[in-house]
Order: C-alpha cells, then sequence, then structure tokens
C-alpha cells in the first residue's frame, strides 16, 4: 500500500508539472548562474569624469554604471552614482563631464577627454546633492548593446541572501590586457549581512553586505542569482575589510518615477517545474492538505480517475491563489519600501513659491532654476531667473543657499548674495531670485 501511495503522488505531482506554471526565482540552480551573470554583464558600463574650472580640465575619475529600462532590451538610461558624476561633490554638474568608454578607448593627454569614436558622452538626468547617494543619466546620442537590467525593492531580499558585486575596478586598469570591455568587468560574491539606515551618510537605506567592491565599482549593480538589481554599490570602508554598503535600488525607482521613465521590477520568470520542485511548493504553500486528500479520496473511491482529476484542479487552483497572494504581498512590500525612502529623504523645511505652492524640502537638497535638469524647474519665461540659479543644501545640519553664479543674483534682504558662497536660512527666511517678484520663503514643513 506505501508503494500504491507513493505511485499516486508522483502522478498528482507529474500531471500538476504540465500545467502548473509558477514563479520559479529561488529554484534557479547554480549551473545557471553564469548565463544569468553573463546576461547581467551586458547592462554593466565603465563611466569616464572630468571636471573642469575655468572651463580647463582639473581632475578625471572612473566608476561603473548600469541600464536600466525593459528588462533584457537595450537602452540608453543608466544609473550609477551621485559621487560618479560629480566627483563626490567638488564639481556642480555643469562643471563636469561624464562618459560610457567602450573597449580599448584611449584618453587624450592633451584635454583629458576620451576618444570620440569609442566613448559615448552621457547627460545627467537627475542627480541629487550627496544622499541618498545615486545619479541617472542617458548617452547623448544612440546607443545599443547595452541591456536593461530588472531592479528589485531591496526590502525584498532577505538577511544572508547571496549577492554578487559588478562593477570595472580601477586596479583592472593596471593589470588587465584590454580596458573597459565586457570582459573587464569583475563579480564579486558574498551574503547580504543586514538591512540599515546609514547615519554617517545621511541616513541613507542600505544593504550591508559582504561581496568585496573597491575604487572604480561605484555606482555598480548588486545583483541576486536571478539577476535582479538590489542596491548600488556605493561605499566601503576602511575599518572592516569585510563591509560594503549598497544604496537601496529603491531610490533610483523613485528617481526613475520622477522622471517618467520606464523599467521593469524583477518577478521572477514562468517556469514548468520538477517534481520534487511541486510538491516543495505545494507543501510550503500549505497545500499538502488538499494533496493528502487528493490521496486518501483515490484510495477510497478505488483511485477513479474523474474523481482525482476533480481533487487534482482544486488543488492547482489553490496553488494559482496562494501564488497570487504572493505576488499580491511583494507589491505592497515593494510600495511600503519606497514610501520609506521618501519619508526618509523628506527635510524638516518646505519651500514657498511665488505663486503660494508648496514643495518639500529633501534632506538632499534641491537645485532651482529654469533649465529642466534642475530638482526644482521654473517657468522658462520667469524673468530674472539663470538655468541653474541658486541650491539649497545642508551643511551641519543648517540649510544654507548657494547662489550658483546667476545673472541678476539671489537677494536676501534686497542685498545679492555672493555667488558659490552658502548663506544660512531658517524657518521664515525668503530670498528672491532676480528680484523682488520671485520671492521664495522657507517654511517649517507640518509634522
Amino acid at each position: 500500500m506505501k508503494r500504491r501511495i507513493s505511485t499516486l503522488l508522483l502522478v498528482m505531482a507529474m500531471i500538476a508539472a504540465l500545467v502548473l506554471p509558477v514563479s520559479s526565482e529561488s529554484l534557479i540552480s547554480t549551473d545557471d548562474f553564469p548565463d544569468v551573470l553573463a546576461r547581467a554583464k551586458q547592462g554593466v558600463v565603465q563611466l569616464y569624469s572630468v571636471g573642469y574650472s575655468h572651463g580647463s580640465p582639473v581632475a578625471s575619475w572612473t566608476g561603473s554604471g548600469f541600464a536600466v529600462g525593459r528588462s533584457g532590451q537595450d537602452s540608453d538610461v543608466f544609473v550609477t552614482n551621485w559621487h560618479c558624476v560629480t566627483g563626490s561633490g567638488e564639481f556642480s554638474v555643469s562643471n563636469t563631464r561624464v562618459w560610457i568608454l567602450k573597449e580599448d578607448c584611449s584618453i587624450s593627454r592633451v584635454d583629458g577627454s576620451p576618444d570620440p569614436a569609442r566613448s559615448v558622452e552621457c547627460e545627467v538626468l537627475k542627480t541629487t546633492s550627496g544622499y541618498p547617494d545615486y545619479a541617472i543619466i542617458r548617452a547623448k546620442t544612440s546607443v545599443s548593446g547595452y541591456k536593461a537590467l530588472p531592479l528589485m525593492a531591496s526590502d525584498d531580499v532577505p538577511d544572508g541572501t547571496t549577492v554578487y558585486a559588478l562593477g570595472y575596478p580601477g586596479e583592472m586598469d593596471d593589470i588587465s590586457a584590454t580596458h573597459s570591455g565586457i570582459d573587464d568587468i569583475t563579480s564579486t560574491d558574498g551574503i547580504v549581512s543586514k538591512h540599515m539606515v546609514f547615519t554617517e551618510a545621511g541616513d541613507t537605506r542600505v544593504l550591508l553586505h559582504t561581496a568585496v567592491i573597491s575604487h572604480g565599482n561605484s555606482g555598480g549593480p548588486l545583483i541576486t542569482s536571478q539577476g535582479a538589481v538590489v542596491g548600488i554599490n556605493t561605499y566601503g570602508t576602511s575599518v572592516d575589510a569585510d563591509r560594503y554598503y549598497a544604496v537601496y535600488s529603491d531610490y533610483a525607482m523613485q528617481g526613475l518615477d520622477d522622471l517618467g521613465i520606464d523599467y521593469d521590477i524583477y518577478k521572477g520568470k514562468t517556469t514548468r517545474l520538477s517534481t520534487a520542485a511541486i510538491v516543495g511548493i505545494a507543501v510550503a504553500a500549505g497545500a499538502a492538505v488538499i494533496v493528502v486528500a487528493v490521496m486518501i479520496l483515490a484510495k477510497q473511491r478505488k483511485e477513479d480517475q474523474n474523481t482525482m482529476q476533480e481533487a487534482l484542479s482544486r488543488a492547482v487552483a489553490e496553488l494559482h491563489a496562494v501564488e497570487e497572494r504572493r505576488q499580491r504581498e511583494a507589491a505592497a512590500r515593494h510600495a511600503e519600501a519606497r514610501n520609506r525612502a521618501a519619508v526618509s529623504s523628506a527635510s524638516p523645511y518646505s519651500l514657498k513659491l511665488p505663486d503660494s505652492q508648496v514643495k518639500p524640502i529633501p534632506k538632499t537638497g534641491m537645485t532651482i532654476g529654469r533649465s529642466r535638469r534642475c530638482t526644482l524647474a521654473l517657468p522658462e519665461n520667469m524673468p530674472g531667473v539663470s538655468g541653474r540659479h541658486c541650491k539649497l543644501v545642508f551643511m551641519q545640519g543648517r540649510l544654507v543657499v548657494i547662489d550658483q553664479g546667476s545673472t541678476y543674483g539671489t537677494l536676501i534682504h534686497g542685498q545679492k548674495i555672493p555667488p558659490n558662497q552658502p548663506v544660512a536660512l531658517r524657518a521664515g527666511s525668503s530670498f528672491a531670485l532676480g528680484g523682488q517678484q520671485n520671492t521664495f520663503t522657507i517654511l517649517e514643513r507640518e509634522k
């Protein structure tokens, strides 16, 4: 009798395997990972940036980035770190240029720029003023071959999950025969040690992990064994060599949403599972009672095929319902993570505009001007306002305004403030752009 029951269970599992597609994101074997890694590398790029002062190049640095958009399709939009496009804040976006380097790209010794035939210049679509440390860039010319990677909410990755850090560490430039090609992308593995708020990085939410990164890896993706990006590799520490930090992918999602750029959230691929897998999922989903009931019913009815098929159909429907609940719960966790990211980026202040609109001031600060690249883009016909007029930033916990060298100046109490010098503000303070008709007021944000 034990043999007959085991045979029945095997037949049920084989039938289910023919009709039931379920998510296999947790069932990909280690044998599949080389293919996953090869696909992920198609979306990773090496970035080269140059900082300028008075029109002359004065510094250069490298970093990494990854393509986002429709998963597996060509994309011209990339995510990286803020410090990769600004030299850790040494240069404003308007005083830097950023390129994607192609294989064996040479750098000019005259002006520090890369070979235009072996590089692609990018524009910065969105960045922060430091924290959270991310930026979104786009190729200025048409590109192909860079495949978008899917994103996953960082809270959907449990502690202990194996992750992989991809990028172009700078040390490879000295020991590799080629440069900036896909073969130069390194992959280091580790585990997620902790989800945490990094106080020294402006209370940014990060994944603490053990996948080794070094200079040049910044801006590269931290992926799961399924190829989903769960973080942006950003920080290391000189104190503990096995502690590395990836900024939550949710920040990038929020930035892409702000820009109206489509991207894919990883949901697992649909496939047909093995006998062992389908039985395991049934048990894990609480459907074991249904399976046992089918077995008992089949035995009592002398294994009548019609009765067994009806009961099996009910079991399959239950498994579908369990899978749908799991997907809804994952979507809810993603939404909650994004809400937490939005809340964590809010500061105690808001900004009242000349038309009486009120905008929250994020902890990362904001740029103000007529340029579409500004955090607060004002009407193009607003008189006296420059493209990048001024910015609000937090320095040592205090809100300050910095004029960006605007044509008509930033005024406080009717007097122009010196360009590129911070002036402290507080709740109730006002400043004007070009004239008193463009007056902005700092408000204390309602709790």
